[in-house]
C-alpha cells in the first residue's frame, strides 16, 4: 500500500460516517476513523472537530486507544505521539490533553498517567490524577 501523503493545507477524512456542522464549521465523524493533515495524523472510533476542517480550533476523539502522531515543524521527522481514551488536540495553543490511559512520546522520552496535559511548543507537561501513578522515562535523543 502507497502512504498517503497530504499537502500541508489540505486534511484527509475516513470514517464510517460523517456529519458536517450546518455552518460549514464543524464535524462529527465516528467508525474507523483516520484524519491526516499535513502535520498530523490521528486515529480514533470517534472525534468531534470544532471549527473549519483545516484549521480546526479543537480535535476531540474518543478511542480505545484514540492515536495522534504530530510532526515537530522545527525538527525533520521528530514526532510528539499521544494515546488515551480521550484525547483533545489543539492545534492553535499547540496542547495536547489525553485522559484515561494516557500516554506521551516524545523525543526518548515516555510519559504515562491517567491524565496528562502536554504542551508541545515547550514539551512540557502536568500529569495525575486518579487512582494510578506517573511514569516518566527519559532515554537519550536518537
Amino acid at each position: 500500500m502507497v502512504p498517503l501523503t497530504v499537502a500541508e493545507d489540505a486534511v484527509f477524512l475516513s470514517a464510517e460516517e460523517a456529519t458536517q456542522a450546518i455552518d460549514g464549521m464543524g464535524f462529527e465523524a465516528s467508525g474507523a476513523l483516520l484524519m491526516r493533515s499535513g502535520r498530523w495524523t490521528a486515529n480514533a472510533d470517534r472525534a468531534i472537530i470544532d471549527g473549519d476542517l483545516r484549521d480546526p480550533r479543537q480535535v476531540r476523539m474518543h478511542g480505545k486507544p484514540a492515536r495522534i502522531v504530530i510532526e515537530r515543524q522545527e525538527e525533520e521527522g521528530a514526532t510528539v505521539e499521544g494515546h488515551s481514551d480521550v484525547l483533545i488536540f489543539e492545534p492553535g495553543r499547540e496542547v495536547l490533553e489525553l485522559s484515561g490511559h494516557a500516554r506521551v512520546l516524545d523525543n526518548g522520552q515516555s510519559i504515562s498517567s491517567e491524565s496528562i496535559n502536554y504542551r508541545l511548543d515547550s514539551s512540557t507537561f502536568s500529569a495525575g490524577g486518579g487512582a494510578g501513578r506517573v511514569r516518566v522515562v527519559s532515554q537519550p535523543p536518537r
